[in-house]
């Protein structure tokens, strides 16, 4: 029986983003960017949770020895305390005076246990946008500059594979290649239009799920960058997804439902396409 995507929660997010999945807890932590929001689903109990913040949160990372999420916001990160609700923001990434038309968008703690986020210009009219790698100490590198929107962050035993929306393309980087020298190579580019790659996750055999902004599907590549799979989702925006569950074989999805009429904005789960690997703790 072929896997099939359904609504598992009609959040009506307007801009659902960057889920990361909470082994220990047994649930699911995402965002609504524009919705300046943080949220919390757990399958077992269908429990879902969605704390207001004073800032867009726009990526998630677990941290190591801790209860808080660290948490891309606006020019800057922070930590929230689900336990409590309270935010406590940390350092800041750009000078929004210098930047004013920037925000974060997606991010990822990978396995070296630092966050990487990247920026872009909230209304994409310029290629402000850069990729930095923060550490727990919060020391900040520029990994790379003169970014659209960038998206897709995600880790194999091999390779990094980073995505600029704006270019329709996701390359894949040598890890640990000093990534300011290099271009990358494509792994995959769509055609000229407007459905591009946004948010990705990968699984066990080094496959990489990525979700078709505006496409209305999830496509998954291999490492070669052959197309493996296109699967057909019901909603127009999905934005990123991660694998969670007991066996780590659901795939979550996000979406987003700014304009667009529901079931846009719904939290996607499929089971059975393919198991995932552990998500990073920041520190």
């Amino acid at each position: 029986m072929p896997a099939e995507p359904r609504i598992v929660l009609e959040a009506r997010d307007l801009l659902g983003e960057g889920p990361i999945w909470d082994t220990p807890a047994q649930a699911l932590y995402w965002v609504d960017i524009h919705g300046r929001a943080i949220e919390r689903y757990q399958p077992e109990t269908g429990n879902h949770q969605r704390w207001d913040l004073p800032v867009r949160p726009s990526a998630l990372a677990r941290c190591a020895g801790r209860e808080s999420l660290l948490v891309a916001a606006e020019h800057g990160l922070g930590f929230f305390e689900p336990a409590t609700g309270e935010w406590t923001p940390w350092l800041q990434l750009e000078d929004p005076e210098a930047l004013p038309g920037n925000r974060t968008n997606d991010g990822r703690c990978g396995p070296d246990g630092a966050f990487w986020i990247g920026t872009m210009h909230d209304d994409v009219a310029e290629r402000s946008g850069s990729l930095y790698r923060v550490d727990s100490t919060g020391r900040v590198e520029v990994v790379l500059r003169d970014l659209g929107i960038p998206n897709t962050l995600a880790w194999s035993s091999d390779w990094f594979y980073f995505g600029d929306s704006l270019d329709q393309v996701v390359r894949r980087y040598t890890y640990k290649l000093d990534m300011a020298q290099a271009s990358g190579e494509p792994l995959f580019a769509l055609p000229a239009g407007d459905a591009c790659p946004d948010g990705s996750a990968i699984d066990d055999q080094g496959r990489l799920w990525t979700c078709i902004w505006d496409g209305s599907r999830l496509d998954c590549h291999a490492p070669t960058g052959d197309l493996i799979r296109s699967v057909a989702l019901p909603v127009q925006r999905p934005t990123s997804c991660a694998f969670g569950g007991p066996n780590l074989d659901r795939l979550f999805i996000t979406s987003s439902g700014k304009d667009l009429p529901a079931p846009n904005g719904a939290l996607l789960a499929i089971d059975g396409l393919a198991t995932g690997l552990e998500e990073p703790l920041f520190g």
